[in-house]
């Protein structure tokens, strides 16, 4: 229930046992991921399921992280480039680009349309970070329910719950000033519901899917541009 979830601690908040519960977890998850092992992002995800589990019920909630790691979140969302995430990030520019063209065009004036100077926590935590913690357990709901869709859904509707405002934006800062006020302050959890599902129109899988596959082209040339730099570099 979203009214009984208070405020998202911290990773270095909470009592012992929480701590405890938490770096159970983390090297839990680090141990049979070893490809993956840890990443910033991933404490903040753990510390919510706990708050609202409870650490007496660790293995439950470890079901639920694992569950939401690898088979909710992009694949590689973790790993030591963040590919995956880097996929989710550019799938939502192009989907920001598809449902908001006035709005991209507006951000991309002023230098502020790349999702990965708003986003990035959007994915690393599953908004658990940066939403007001009853909204993201409601948007956790949904993920649960509905699978990955929901966290563009959810992207799209902070951003046209947010476009006025950033429209009167003058410059990037107030631009993404007004959709951080907007992210930070989403109180009222059923306002960005009936956006994301009635408020943002159509968005099938096969969408997203399309989108998702540009991404991961895209990004793995950057990496291995990026690679290939570094090898000449050392030259």
């Amino acid at each position: 229930n979203g009214d009984m979830v208070p405020s998202v601690p911290t990773p270095a908040r909470g009592s012992t046992a929480h701590k405890n519960a938490l770096r159970l977890m983390l090297r839990a998850y680090s141990a049979t991921h070893p490809a993956t092992g840890y990443c910033q992002g991933m404490n903040y995800v753990a510390a919510f399921l706990l708050l609202v589990i409870g650490p007496e019920r660790v293995a439950d909630a470890y079901a639920v992280f694992a569950f939401l790691l690898d088979r909710v979140l992009y694949p590689r969302t973790y790993d030591a480039n963040l590919s995956g995430a880097h996929v989710s990030l550019m799938t939502l520019g192009a989907l920001l680009e598809k449902k908001f063209p006035r709005l991209h065009a507006h951000m991309s004036r002023h230098d502020c349309s790349d999702p990965s100077l708003f986003a990035t926590d959007w994915f690393l935590t599953l908004m658990c970070k940066s939403l007001p913690a009853e909204t993201a357990a409601r948007v956790w709901d949904t993920v649960l329910s509905e699978g990955s869709k929901v966290l563009y859904r959810a992207s799209l509707a902070l951003l046209k719950l947010a476009e006025d405002r950033m429209l009167r934006g003058d410059h990037a800062g107030s631009v993404l000033e007004a959709l951080n006020h907007e992210t930070r302050d989403c109180h009222d959890r059923e306002r960005l519901l009936t956006t994301m599902f009635h408020g943002i129109g159509s968005l099938p899988m096969r969408v997203v899917m399309r989108a998702q596959v540009k991404s991961v082209s895209v990004v793995n040339n950057q990496l291995a541009d990026r690679f290939n730099r570094r090898s000449t570099s050392r030259k």
